[in-house]
C-alpha cells in the first residue's frame, strides 16, 4: 500500500501522515476527507499536532504484484517531467486539478522499472547522424555528406541495423551490445582491412566466406570516427537494459489516440467521463467499428441495417489501408515524408 499525499497551499507542511486509513484497491482512488477526519502535521519531521482534513486530498495506490504495473514505457513530451523520478508519472495523471501540488509519498514499493521504445530509442540513430550533416567540413576538407560518405540511404541503413540489433536480441544482452558494436566495423570494413570481430556468421557475408567475399562501399575512416561517440552512448548497458523487451510503444500511443478523441486533454472532465472514453476506445482498438454493434447488442437495441452496413464498410477500409501501409513502398514514402518535415530545404 501506497499513500500519496496531497499538499494544498501552505508552505510549511513538508510531510502528511494519515491516521487510521485503510483503503483496498487495485486503482487509483481520490479520498476526500470530512472535517472530523484528522491528519498529523510534521514540519521537518517534528510533529505539530493534529488539524481537521477539509482543506487536503489524499490518493491511495495499490500496486499489483504483476510485473505490468511495475514496468512502463515513458511517454513523456514535456522535457523537464523527464526529470521526475519513476513513481510520479504514474500518480500524476491520477492528481485532480484542485489546486494542489504532489508532496510526496511514504510507504514500501518495488522499484518500477522504466522501459524504452525501441523504436523511439533506433530513430536516435538518424536524428543525431543527421545533425553531423549540416555545414561541417572534415579533416580531409571534404563535406560529410556525398557519394561514399554519410548520405541519407546510409543514414537509414545505420537506424536500420541498430533496430535489427536490439529486435534480434531480445532479452540477450551480451549479445545485443556486440551486434551495435558490429554495425561501424562491418560499414567500415575494406579488403584490406576487414573488421569483423563483432560480426556474427549468420548475416555476415565475409565470416560465411572469407576467401569470395568483396567489400563494397566502406565509410571513410573519418566519418566512422564521427559515427564512434553517438554509437558508443547508443551501446551503454544502461540503454539497451531498458530495450531487452524488443518491443514499441506504436499501440499504446494509437490507443492514446483514440481516448483522447473522445475525450479531449484540453478541457477538465468528471472521472465518468474519462473512463467512458476509455471503454469505448479499448472496444474501437480491439474489434473496429463495429464493436459499437455489439454494445448495442449488450444493451438490448437492435441497430439499424444502415448502421451495421456503415461500421462493416469502415473495418473494410481500416484493413485495406493497414495492409497498403505496410508495403515496402509506403514506408519508404512515409520516410521520405517524415524527412522533409524535420529537414525543410
Amino acid at each position: 500500500m501506497i499513500t500519496i499525499l496531497e499538499q494544498h497551499t501552505t508552505n510549511l507542511i513538508k510531510h502528511l501522515r494519515i491516521i487510521g486509513l485503510t483503503v483496498n484497491t487495485t486503482k487509483t482512488q481520490a479520498i476526500p476527507f470530512n472535517t472530523k477526519d484528522e491528519i498529523t502535521l510534521t514540519i521537518d519531521g517534528t510533529e505539530i499536532g493534529t488539524k481537521p482534513t477539509a482543506k487536503f486530498l489524499a490518493l491511495t495506490l495499490t500496486f499489483d504484484k504483476h510485473s505490468t504495473y511495475r514496468e512502463y514505457i515513458q511517454n513523456l513530451s514535456n522535457e523537464a517531467s523527464k526529470n521526475i523520478s519513476p513513481v510520479k508519472p504514474q500518480l500524476r495523471r491520477s492528481i485532480l486539478p484542485t489546486c494542489t501540488s504532489f508532496s510526496g509519498y511514504h510507504g514500501e514499493v518495488e522499484e518500477i522499472v522504466k522501459l524504452e521504445c525501441v523504436g523511439h530509442v533506433q530513430k536516435r540513430v538518424g536524428t543525431r547522424c543527421r545533425r553531423l550533416k549540416q555545414g561541417r567540413k572534415l579533416e580531409d576538407g571534404k563535406g560529410i555528406a556525398g557519394t561514399g560518405r554519410l548520405t541519407d540511404k546510409m543514414i537509414d541503413t545505420l537506424q536500420n541495423y541498430y533496430g535489427f540489433a536490439i529486435h534480434q536480441n531480445a532479452g540477450n544482452l551480451p549479445g545485443m551490445i556486440k551486434a551495435v558494436k558490429a554495425i561501424l566495423g562491418h560499414l567500415s570494413s575494406t579488403d584490406q582491412d576487414p573488421n569483423h570481430e563483432f560480426c556474427d556468421a549468420s548475416w555476415c557475408g565475409f565470416l560465411k566466406d572469407p576467401n569470395t567475399y568483396r567489400h563494397k562501399n566502406a565509410l571513410p575512416k573519418c566519418i566512422i570516427k564521427l559515427l564512434e561517440p553517438i554509437f558508443n552512448d547508443l551501446t551503454s548497458e544502461s540503454l539497451l537494459q531498458k530495450c531487452l523487451h524488443g518491443k514499441t510503444q506504436n499501440n499504446n500511443e494509437c490507443l492514446n489516440k483514440l481516448i483522447w478523441d473522445r475525450c479531449s486533454k484540453e478541457y477538465f472532465v468528471e472521472r465518468k467521463t474519462v473512463e467512458e472514453a476509455v471503454y469505448s476506445a479499448v472496444a474501437h482498438f480491439n474489434d473496429g467499428p463495429s464493436s459499437i454493434l455489439k454494445v448495442l447488442n449488450k444493451l438490448g437495441v437492435s441497430p439499424g441495417y444502415y448502421t451495421g452496413q456503415k461500421c462493416t464498410a469502415k473495418d473494410v477500409q481500416r484493413i485495406k489501408k493497414s495492409a497498403c501501409r505496410s508495403t515496402e513502398v509506403a514506408k519508404k514514402q512515409e520516410k521520405q515524408k517524415s524527412y522533409k518535415e524535420r529537414f525543410p530545404g
